[in-house]
């Protein structure tokens, strides 16, 4: 081989190795230009996203501020704004709780461990003038708990406590439910006129017990003023149902927020009626 023709070699591997060098450049200069891409996105997205948040939770605010009613009109605000660019809104209805016979209580959330939560069998009203005027007298009241079907002692045990009669005049009657037959020996609990692991789904959850108490039986007074229902020895799920039909329970609101008029984020909060005071019960949940 001649001289010329290793230069003219040598040429080609020289020409080779830049090409390579480019490519591993051109890769290495991709990928962080891709990383630094989404890295923002990722960035954008996160900041659309706390300003969809800010915004509904606005919307919570507004409509528990106005005491919106259920089935209002719509509240809406816009705010952060340029011109139609970068608009940050929110979008707010309110509606009542309960909208068929059998329902969740406490907007579907998990009632917890001796933390007892109200029924309310009459119209709700704030009126201490009105509250309690009128009474019910259903012929059955449902209640449906639990989700653990093969094991009855994973679940709650039931203490329901029923205030009937007049407002000038109220009487208490607790009933005692436990679908596990170990504790009942130890707490004499009883099982309401039928407890069975009949799966009833409500609200979307699927509930394996339930307690139906009937006036027929006696177990279920005339004259209801308010049901009161506690968990015990744990937490749990809690569907009702009731005949004839039991008032709403309370409000949910439920506010979408949207940020750059294209991330949405949605909230729903659930509230709850006053519950009558606790210092009631104490004295009389425990009497025959």
């Amino acid at each position: 081989m001649t001289f010329t023709n290793r230069l003219k070699s040598q040429g080609g591997q020289a020409l080779l190795i830049v090409v390579l060098i480019m490519v591993v450049a051109l890769t290495v200069g991709l990928s962080i230009a891709t990383r630094s891409v989404v890295n923002v996105k990722n960035t954008t997205n996160q900041a659309n996203s706390q300003k969809a948040l800010a915004a509904a939770e606005a919307g919570v605010e507004q409509a528990l501020k106005n005491d919106t009613a259920p089935g209002a009109p719509a509240i809406v605000g816009t705010f952060n704004t340029t011109g139609t660019t970068n608009a940050t809104s929110y979008s707010t209805t309110v509606s009542t709780q309960n909208t068929t016979q059998n329902f969740l209580i406490n907007g579907g959330d998990l009632v917890s461990k001796d933390d007892a939560i109200d029924v309310w069998v009459t119209t709700y009203s704030s009126d201490p003038a009105t509250a309690f005027s009128t009474s019910w007298s259903g012929s059955e009241f449902d209640i449906f708990w639990g989700n653990d079907k093969n094991n009855p002692c994973n679940n709650a045990a039931l203490e329901v406590a029923i205030i009937y009669g007049t407002k000038a005049a109220p009487s208490l009657k607790r009933v005692t439910i436990d679908p596990c037959s170990a504790r009942r020996a130890v707490n004499h609990f009883g099982t309401a006129t039928s407890t069975s692991q009949a799966t009833t789904n409500i609200g979307g959850q699927t509930l394996q017990y339930r307690a139906t108490l009937t006036s027929g039986s006696g177990v279920l007074p005339p004259n209801v003023l308010l049901i009161r229902i506690n968990p015990i020895y744990m937490g749990t799920a809690i569907g009702v149902f009731g005949t004839p039909t039991l008032p709403a329970q309370g409000r949910i609101i439920t506010s979408q927020g949207t940020a750059n008029n294209s991330t949405t984020r949605k909230i729903t909060v659930y509230e709850g009626y006053p519950e009558v005071p606790a210092e009631f019960f104490p004295y009389n949940l425990f009497q025959p």
